[in-house]
């Protein structure tokens, strides 16, 4: 394709290319939030199996992508493991992260979670 045809918008609008930022969260390994934009609440879940947090939002997010990756809050560094994302059971606005290590077993982490639309 042309970069004629990508300017002319064939590709698509400027706000379907470049996805809107709802927020974001950066989370200890006690379900604490150490920074974020448009979070409500960070929690770790008890009685759940380790690593399970909590993340809620100002807003609706199901039709949202949500992305988590291992990370610190300061300049200590990152563990390596594992980590994903889903939609918490039940609602329309908090994301369950769940870490692990990474041979797959359940394991708190730092993390710092990134929710686009």
């Amino acid at each position: 394709m042309s970069a004629s045809k990508i300017e002319d918008g064939a590709i698509g609008t400027a706000s379907s290319a470049h996805p809107r930022r709802v927020g974001g969260a950066v989370v200890d390994t006690g379900g604490t939030l150490v920074r974020g934009k448009g979070v409500v609440s960070s929690v770790k879940n008890p009685p759940a199996p380790m690593g399970s947090y909590n993340v809620k939002f100002d807003r609706d997010i199901t039709t949202c992508a949500w992305v988590a990756t291992i990370g610190s809050g300061d300049s200590s560094g990152s563990s390596q493991g594992s980590i994903r994302t889903l939609l918490a059971t039940g609602t329309t606005d908090t994301v369950n992260v769940r870490s692990g290590t990474t041979g797959g077993g359940n394991s708190d982490r730092k993390f710092h979670l990134s929710v686009q639309c």
